[in-house]
């Protein structure tokens, strides 16, 4: 046995050499993705984390009668930011919605002098109590001919710019209180301005489903296809 491994022992070095070079590329590779995790944490940690929500304003018999946006950064401060929102009236069909752009629903922005938590707030009159008159028409209306049965809702896109302490430029776009990347929404926000829109005070559930129609025409863009 003993003439075997002295023979053979080339073999067993051979062997272990390769088993700790093995290994030693597999600690190598475990190091470098704690390095590249503790890498991403240490970015999430100095990065700005900011969030919209929506409030409501009561009135004394505790009717919510207006909605409000905060805009607020949990995360790391930022400088020069800006905050500036599109508002929608969605008709939902079968066939797609309905992106209808209105004007009046928020109307004044007070951004504060802050680079963390609370950013702005973004504020309308009556606004609450002006799309529910309009919701509560459509609920008691008959089905458009055309458009067939609707339902009916409202949503707002805010964008907000800033800039970094590193210096990095980023826009964020949130749809209600969610944050969100599709394409499509920026687009939207871009378009709502094209299309001339129509003052919320001024609507009723007739209007909007005109301007619905009209959209197939002046904006089709704003039409977004699928259908519930």
């Amino acid at each position: 046995m003993k003439q075997w491994l002295n023979d053979n022992k080339i073999y067993f070095e051979i062997g272990s050499t390769l088993v700790f070079g093995i290994a030693s590329v597999l600690v190598a590779v475990a190091a470098n993705n704690v390095s590249q995790n503790q890498l991403e944490v240490a970015k999430i940690q100095l990065a700005p984390l900011i969030f919209v929500s929506e409030k409501y304003f009561r009135d004394e018999a505790g009717v919510a009668t207006e909605t409000y946006l905060e805009v607020k950064n949990a995360g790391a401060p930022i400088y020069g930011f800006s905050v500036a929102t599109r508002t929608f009236y969605i008709v939902s069909t079968s066939s797609g919605e309905f992106w209808v752009p209105v004007n009046g629903y928020y109307s004044v922005i007070f951004e504060l002098d802050a680079v963390e938590e609370t950013l702005a707030e973004v504020r309308g009159t009556n606004n609450n109590f002006v799309f529910s008159e309009t919701y509560l028409q459509q609920l008691k209306s008959d089905h458009d001919p055309i458009l067939g049965y609707a339902e009916f809702e409202r949503t707002t896109l805010t964008r907000v710019s800033y800039e970094t302490r590193e210096k990095e430029v980023a826009v964020e776009f949130f749809v209600g209180e969610q944050r969100s990347d599709d394409p499509w929404i920026e687009e939207a926000f871009g378009l709502h301005n094209d299309h001339v829109p129509l003052e919320v005070s001024k609507l009723d559930w007739p209007a909007v489903v005109e301007a619905a129609l009209t959209l197939r025409t002046t904006s089709p863009k704003l039409i977004r296809y699928g259908g519930f």
